[in-house]
């Protein structure tokens, strides 16, 4: 009596070994386990790098409307709506970061020609992906203007104007 191995081993080929034999699935996956950790770790690096990106972005940002609190002050004292000082500064930081953003897209879709043979199955110019970017960047770019010109706006112009 045969087992099954050794019956199909003797109906095919009998000098075919069938001892190490493994499914396609199985192979597949040892030939992509390597690309595919090189992946979620270079995925998980451009994570860490845009979060990173995105705290810098506010962090700056911020720190520029900061350095205005005085001509804010100014403003406050000669009359202006802290709500019209709010639009001014997101209107001026809105169109800073506009433009970085679309400086930004068209360097990403250039640098995607580089990597684009190196993917399969994913374009690189991923309108979603591109999106959730441009949108996460700007509300972070916006955000940075918004809440530093909106607590400025909020001080006394007198207090503001003596500290410095």
């Amino acid at each position: 009596m045969c087992t099954l191995r050794s019956c199909v081993r003797r109906t095919i080929d009998p000098e075919l070994s069938l001892d190490r034999a493994r499914d396609l699935q199985g192979i597949v996956d040892a030939l992509t386990a390597r690309p595919r950790f090189m992946t979620t770790l270079l995925g998980s690096f451009a994570l860490v790098a845009s979060l990173l990106a995105l705290v810098g972005l506010y962090g700056v940002i911020a720190y520029a409307v900061r350095q205005r609190e005085r001509e804010i002050a100014v403003r406050l004292a000669v009359g202006a709506a802290p709500p019209q000082i709010v639009r001014l500064f997101v209107l001026e930081g809105g169109r800073i970061v506009g433009l970085g953003l679309l400086l930004g897209v068209l360097l990403t879709l250039v640098a995607t020609r580089a990597i684009e043979r190196e993917l399969f199955g994913v374009s690189p110019r991923d309108p979603v992906a591109l999106l959730t970017a441009v949108l996460a960047f700007g509300l972070a770019g916006l955000a940075a203007v918004w809440a530093p010109a909106r607590r400025a706006a909020r001080t006394d112009p007198a207090a503001a104007l003596r500290a410095d």
